[in-house]
């Protein structure tokens, strides 16, 4: 017969506390990397979802601008009437005389009276 001691059961049962702590901590970062992808996925969703907008909003593909022809997709720099460079991919522009510009950090939109230049880059 086999005759467990206090110290046996104590020791059974703080190594069964630490495999259980060590689980539930591997349980957690799972869970929080999951929520992170999901985080960074939905991201992504928002960045494209607010390009397909400014496309819907800036429907006029083609714009000539003081002899320059700028079409969709095209890399531009515009520099404003209070010298403020900007430089992105023309999305597009629209009847009430607007251009929409997407910058590596932010979607632009300015009116073509205040631009006074925009140079198509290669």
């Amino acid at each position: 017969m086999l005759v467990l001691s206090l110290s046996d059961v104590l020791a059974a049962a703080a190594v069964s506390l630490m495999v259980t702590i060590f689980i539930n901590g591997i349980i957690n970062v799972r869970k929080s990397l999951a929520n992170v992808y999901a985080i960074i996925s939905a991201m992504k969703d928002g960045a494209s979802d607010v390009t397909e907008k400014c496309y819907v909003i800036f429907p006029i593909k083609d714009l000539d601008f003081k002899g320059e022809k700028i079409s969709r997709g095209n890399r531009v720099r515009i520099k404003t009437k209070t010298d403020v460079d900007i430089e992105g991919i023309f999305i597009g522009g629209n009847s009430q005389n607007m251009v929409c510009i997407k910058t590596s950090k932010h979607v632009i939109a300015h009116e073509l009276k205040n631009i006074s230049e925009i140079i198509k880059l290669s």
